[in-house]
């Protein structure tokens, strides 16, 4: 049997994240290297962690590429991982926040370089083309985002570095889930299974692209990238049901799976 490039993509892929469902969220042991990184950031605006550096704190591979951090204004974000050229970037506003949830926001990107170093960049996100429907367009960007494996294991380290944070700072212990939407979104990642489960077929070719429509073709124009193949992505009437049930399925047994995390994490944490 020969393995092609895309074969042994998904074999790392997979390989990764058994290493994040069976921890839930990234080795302790880096919350050490963020706060080697909170601590830079206090003096300089730009610098690099060489491998050496990582790898003390690194519990995975053998690290042989640098780290950049830089400090830099983000438009909607507080902090942000770019894999294709391995740079964590912050933002000045994080002056502003607590030492312990900058670090929880940290671990969060940190996460994302997990990913993509362990997976050889198989965890690189592609440049979707636009279909003409903004509506359904912002919504199938949310649910590739939210449902994005890498953004939930790094939604799972955050939400755990965040009850950390609680602690350190003698809060008194949170008991509802819904406390940390703003980390978890839970309640947003229900609420979109809800929309594609209402999703209707166009009843003429003059409509716009269907929400279930719109998913299908970025994951084939995911898996075109992957591969090189073309695909002819039409859905008939008759099929649509079917498509989208499954489809409702695939992101139902995502939300269970991490759900399942977020209550571990939550347990642990708490108790």
């Amino acid at each position: 049997m020969k393995l092609g490039t895309n074969d042994l993509k998904i074999m790392i892929t997979e390989c990764v994240q058994r290493i994040l469902e069976y921890h839930g969220a990234i080795d302790d042991s880096f919350e050490k290297l963020a706060e080697i990184i909170l601590k830079k950031l206090k003096t300089e605006k730009k610098f690099t962690l060489t491998p050496e550096e990582i790898n003390v704190y690194y519990p995975y591979s053998v690290i042989t590429k640098p780290l950049n951090v830089q400090c830099i204004h983000l438009d909607k974000a507080i902090a942000a991982y770019n894999p294709a050229t391995n740079t964590l970037r912050v933002s000045p506003i994080t002056q502003l926040y607590k030492d312990e949830y900058f670090i929880s926001v940290i671990i969060h990107e940190l996460t994302h370089f997990v990913n993509n170093t362990e997976s050889d960049e198989a965890f690189l996100r592609h440049n979707y083309p636009n279909f003409g429907n903004d509506t359904n367009e912002e919504t199938a960007k949310k649910i590739a985002y939210l449902f994005d494996f890498s953004e939930m294991a790094a939604r799972v380290s955050q939400f755990k570095w965040a009850l950390k944070a609680r602690k350190k700072n003698g809060y008194r212990p949170v008991y509802k889930l819904s406390a940390f939407d703003n980390i978890t979104r839970l309640s947003e990642m229900r609420s979109l299974i809800e929309t594609i489960n209402a999703d209707v077929f166009p009843e003429s070719e003059e409509e716009p692209l269907s929400l279930v429509e719109l998913l299908l073709y970025r994951r084939g124009f995911h898996k075109t990238a992957m591969d090189g193949r073309d695909r002819e992505l039409n859905i008939s009437k008759n099929d649509f049901e079917k498509t989208k049930a499954a489809i409702v399925r695939k992101m139902a047994k995502a939300y269970r799976d991490y759900y399942s995390k977020i209550a571990k994490t939550f347990y642990d944490e708490t108790n």
